[in-house]
This record gives structure tokens, sequence and C-alpha cells, in this order.
């Protein structure tokens, strides 16, 4: 086991309904940072749509699913007065169409909690938990060569913490 930090990420140009217009980055947020829409009450929840991209062998397919967002509880948390919020991850649904020979998976599946400041509108942390896996299993008849074979798992924890804001 390790523990890799990475450099500064800036992402800019958000849309006014929290996208970026590029799948991978637009699955990212609502991973780790998940808004659901309007207001929910103490133990209800809130299907947030996600899909992740994988292309296959040239073949652009997207994987759909949700992140499934629940008001779990009101606590204090880093001295502020947060919403904190249960996400169930859960990315899988990968339609193939009968012309791509082969298998082929992308799923994503985890578990957050995220704590939301009431006061000042934003993050104050999350605590997300994914697992990753990429299939890709191609005959070589189907390649014109040889067989392509690919199978990817990660297993990842990210911690995000709000340093602080600036007004």
């Amino acid at each position: 086991s390790f523990t890799r930090t990475n450099a500064v990420q800036v992402i800019q140009d958000m849309k006014p309904d929290g996208s970026f217009g590029q799948a991978r980055i637009d699955i990212l947020i609502r991973t780790l940072m998940a808004v659901p829409e309007g207001s929910l009450k103490e133990g209800e929840s809130q299907d947030l749509p996600l899909e992740m991209p994988m292309n296959a062998n040239g073949s652009l397919l997207y994987s759909k699913g949700r992140n499934t967002i629940t008001l779990d509880r009101f606590e204090k948390y880093n001295g502020r007065d947060c919403a904190v919020l249960k996400g169930k991850i859960d990315v899988a649904d990968l339609e193939v169409p009968e012309e791509l020979e082969g298998s082929y998976e992308c799923s994503i599946n985890g578990e957050a909690t995220y704590y939301f400041d009431l006061q000042d509108r934003c993050y104050q942390a999350s605590d997300v938990h994914l697992y990753m896996k990429v299939l890709m299993d191609i005959p070589a008849d189907s390649t014109e060569g040889e067989a392509l074979y690919m199978n990817a798992e990660s297993d990842n924890f990210i911690r995000i913490r709000l340093m602080g804001i600036e007004k």
C-alpha cells in the first residue's frame, strides 16, 4: 500500500449545471463533489446520472450508471454546520453494439461521504472510495491481426479537504 499525492489540478469553464462538457471531468466532479438538484430531507435520496467513456478498439462507448446521494445527517465538521451526504456509486451498464466482437467491461463502483457547509454553500470535505475496472478481450479474427487483451483494475481512496475560502 502506498499514498500518492497529486499535483494541484485546476479545472476551468464550469457550466451553470455544474458540468464541464467533458465526460472524464464530469464523472470525476460528480463523484468527488456530488451536488444534488434541489434540497433533500434527512433520509431522502436522489440519483445523479453518471457515464464513463471507454475506447473499445477505436469505438467510443459509454458505461452508464448513477451516484445515489442520501442526506444522512447534520453535524459539526471542522467547526462548521454541515450536511453529511452519503454516496453510492454504481456505473456498470455498458451497451456494446453487436458489430463489436469480443468482451468489454467498464465499471466504477464505490462509496462516498461528503461534508457540505450549510452557511458557505460549499464542500468542507469528501472521502471517496472507488473501484474501477476496464476489460477488453478481442479475438484475432476481428482485428485483422493479433488478438487484443487488456484488463485494468484500480482501488482508489480520494480524500479532499477545504483549505480556506477567499471572499
